[in-house]
């Protein structure tokens, strides 16, 4: 199984809290195999229309936010992890080219 992500996905408010509900039900119906109340509490009916309504009490930001924190939630449990394609276009920190860029434009450099 795939790693839960918000990015991608539609940014409608409604379709966030859908995503992130359905995330919480398959989550839910792990714990309920394998009989782990914890993570049946964690993530059961009670605790949808928690995240729900925490999620809609303030503004989209704070909706954003609540989010993220249940799909982390979520993906630790379930144990996945985002996999990336190599083609994917992030910057790997760890890339010379970037140490280079960084020093090259570093503020308060000698050469500005």
């Amino acid at each position: 199984m795939e790693a839960f992500n918000l990015v991608g996905k539609d940014g409608n408010a409604f379709a966030v809290m859908g995503y992130v509900t359905n995330a919480m039900k398959t989550a839910y119906r792990d714990a309920a195999k394998n009989s782990d109340e914890d993570g049946m509490k964690t993530f059961g009916g009670s605790a949808q229309d928690a995240y729900t309504k925490d999620a809609m009490s303030s503004d989209y930001s704070h909706l954003i936010c609540v989010s993220a924190e249940m799909i982390d939630k979520v993906n630790d449990y379930l144990c996945l992890e985002e996999s990336y394609d190599e083609d994917d276009d992030y910057y790997d920190e760890d890339d010379d080219d970037w140490d280079q860029y960084v020093a090259d434009n570093a503020y308060g450099s000698d050469t500005d």
